[in-house]
């Protein structure tokens, strides 16, 4: 159990150092520890994120490799000492020995509405026992489920490799944070001794995440005066965590330009993120076929054109200055010029830029309402390929009830022959069979394609995604997005056959195309009803026959 341990310690102190201060702080926390004998049981009620924090880091393993133990004491008295409306986590590899105290708990947690989630990582027929004497259970975790069901918790079952990553899921859906990206960046040994760090007033909690150090004191944290920060109140925090991540979180700092200074040349990894109402999404863009803009999630093509158009919400009277082309290191690429234009309290920010050829991200930097510098950094990730994808929509509406076709070309830029399939996915299941295709294609080739779609169940936009896979690296290498339009309202359908005949009879016996001519018929609709029928050309007549709106079936038309 000391490897569980020490993940779920790991992942409070991440969870608590994003959260304090901020709006999504749990007015308080609750740490029950559970174990057999009962003497070892313990309960604590803590008001502060860094009161937790310090005393969770001394939580040890007492004996382990017995099984089981006494998991209702622990939860009950969690319950005893929480909250209405909070939700309980329990952590534990065994089976509950007393089970028989199923009923008390869950009438006490539903007394409170208290949610109770489980996260097992073993149980006790896999362990030796303990003894053999009052034994009286093999496979008790569905006592566990039960009590999850009841609660509207959930149970996870996981090992201890996978223990953290899921430990990470299940605390990010029951506690979600607010949390921006503002910068993250590779301090080199050879780069100067400090590194600015922007705050603006929106930011309620800065939270820096240092890795590379193996003390405390590795690197101070600046005010704009020089006055090194001691975290020695309750609103500033700077932990060791057992992976040797210094972790600093600081609560209530006024707008500016604030320092980090390395106190020994050590090469570190740098994330500084922060509670704030400034967030930024953002998505790129390229045309289609059809001349529409798509949006590709992931994998451009390095060297290709695009165009970036950033969102800055809840941004008020401020300036974006420039749009950067950020390596996984925080190194800026290149810089663009923006084009900016503004609605209410958002911003939207765009450029026209060219796709590196390594693995990017794109940070904003601007200036608020006050004068203040500060940047925001996307969360996405994006991964240059050798594949291209290129799709065509339909370029007006479609009919509901009809079917209609996505055009694709894939052209393999790489330097090697792969195969690769190309898929496609509809948020109204109108997509028709087959709807993989798959490909061989040649170094510089390229392919075509289509994929038959009949939306038959609701109007409205329909979202259309295709996505590239290569079979050799079983990655996704493209994937694309477009919407068109449904709608019930079905306009005529206009197909032309010609039937050509010479009108001067001597012409008919020779050979007619010796004759140079052109014309042109032009049909106009309003709306779903046929309007006109001209013709263009010089020296020609046109006779056509008579319609009405409510004329269906072929028209004969003449040009001559």
């Amino acid at each position: 159990m000391s490897q569980e341990i020490a993940a779920v310690k790991e992942r409070i102190i991440q969870l608590v150092t994003s959260t304090m201060g901020s709006d999504n702080e749990p007015a308080n926390y609750v740490v029950s520890l559970f174990s057999d004998p009962a003497e070892y049981n313990s309960g604590y009620i803590f008001t502060s994120g860094s009161e937790l924090i310090k005393n969770i880091t001394g939580v040890t393993l007492i004996g382990g490799g017995d099984c089981p133990e006494l998991a209702f004491a622990g939860i009950l008295k969690a319950i005893e000492l929480s909250l209405n409306d909070s939700t309980v986590i329990v952590f534990t590899d065994a089976d509950p020995k007393d089970a028989n105290r199923l009923a008390d708990s869950t009438a006490a947690a539903l007394a409170k509405n208290i949610k109770i989630t489980f996260l097992l990582t073993g149980h006790c027929h896999r362990r030796k026992r303990r003894s053999t004497k009052n034994y009286r259970f093999h496979r008790e975790t569905h006592f566990y489920e039960k009590l999850a069901y009841i609660t509207g918790g959930k149970v996870y079952h996981t090992d201890k490799a996978h223990m953290s990553s899921v430990l990470r899921e299940v605390i990010q859906d029951l506690f979600p944070t607010s949390e921006v990206i503002l910068e993250t960046l590779k301090w080199t040994v050879n780069e100067q001794p400090e590194r600015a760090v922007f705050v603006d007033k929106t930011v309620k909690v800065l939270k820096i995440s240092i890795k590379g150090g193996s003390r405390l004191s590795d690197v101070d944290f600046c005010y704009p005066n020089g006055t090194k920060e001691t975290f020695a109140s309750a609103t500033a925090t700077r932990v060791l965590t057992s992976k040797r991540e210094i972790i600093m979180t600081m609560q209530n700092l006024l707008p500016g330009t604030y320092n980090l200074h390395r106190m020994r040349k050590l090469p570190l990894t740098v994330n500084i993120t922060a509670q704030s109402s400034i967030t930024v999404d953002g998505e790129m863009l390229q045309k289609e076929g059809s001349g529409h803009p798509v949006t590709i999630k992931g994998s451009p093509i390095a060297g290709n054109n695009y165009t970036y158009s950033v969102s800055i919400l809840n941004f008020e009277n401020g300036t974006c200055n420039a749009l950067s082309i950020v390596d996984l290191s925080g190194r800026t690429l290149i810089n663009y010029d923006l084009l900016q234009t503004s609605s209410g309290f958002d911003m939207i920010c765009s450029a026209n830029i060219v796709s590196p050829n390594v693995a990017f991200q794109i940070k904003v930097k601007a200036t608020d309402s006050h004068g203040i510098a500060f940047n925001r950094t996307v969360a996405s990730v994006f991964k240059p390929t050798s594949v291209a994808l290129i799709v065509k929509l339909p370029s007006d509406d479609v009919a509901l009830g009809k079917k209609f076709e996505v055009l694709y070309n894939i052209i393999n830029t790489g330097a090697n022959i792969d195969t690769y399939n190309v898929r496609i996915d509809d948020d109204m299941s109108a997509a028709l069979n087959p709807t993989t295709h798959n490909h061989v294609v040649k170094t510089g080739e390229k392919i075509n394609g289509s994929f038959f779609l009949n939306p038959n169940k609701t109007e409205g936009l329909l979202r259309i995604t295709l996505s590239v896979d290569s079979n050799s690296t079983l990655e996704t290498r493209q994937i694309l997005t477009g919407t068109v339009m449904v709608t019930n309202i079905q306009r005529p359908s206009c197909d032309s056959s010609v039937k050509e005949n010479c009108q001067i009879d001597s012409l008919n016996t020779a050979n007619c195309s010796k004759y140079t001519w052109d014309a042109r018929a032009v049909v106009s609709f309003r709306g779903i009803e046929l309007e006109s029928i001209s013709a263009l050309g010089q020296g020609i007549h046109i006779s056509y026959d008579n319609f009405t709106k409510d004329t269906s079936g072929p028209i004969k038309v003449n040009i001559r």
